[in-house]
């Protein structure tokens, strides 16, 4: 799995111009879930991630997680993380997992979330979503199951 989270002051997220989802302060998680992953990844991803110290304290440093902060999480399927655009101009999608078991694994990856006390605020899997957010920071984080 590879996570991308934006800290955000707000986001909101439509599908078909209909809001679906909004969150105040907190951030935006996009999630590309490859071939390899399974519900242990997903498990290993929401524990790093509730945990995870984005959001800074008193005195500006990151010392902070959702937890601590109460912030919510905005959670958007996104298979164009798992792209590989090492070779040619088109990118490969041959790592992403099939439709049907990474939508089990996105749902299970948020029910990890919310056991953890987070928040979270739904995409719809295989929908075209329209994300209006506004982003603080700037501050990214790239969250790879390989590398934790």
């Amino acid at each position: 799995m590879i996570a991308l989270l934006s800290r955000v002051n707000r986001a909101l997220l439509k599908v078909e111009k209909k809001k679906i989802c909004e969150i105040g302060k907190g951030a935006v998680l996009f999630l590309g879930i490859e071939k390899e992953d399974s519900l242990d990844t997903a498990a290993k991803m929401a524990d790093k991630i509730s945990s995870l110290r984005i959001f800074s304290d008193s005195e500006g440093k990151f010392n902070l997680s959702f937890k601590e902060k109460e912030y919510a999480l905005l959670s958007v399927p996104n298979f164009t993380l798992c792209a590989n655009v090492s070779s040619g101009r088109r990118p490969s999608f041959a790592n992403a997992q099939s439709s049907a078991k990474a939508k089990e694994l996105y749902g299970y990856f948020n029910k990890q979330l919310k056991d953890r006390g987070i928040e979270v605020a739904e995409g719809i899997f295989g929908a075209l979503m329209e994300i209006d957010a506004e982003f603080f920071g700037p501050a990214n984080f790239i969250v790879d199951s390989q590398k934790i």
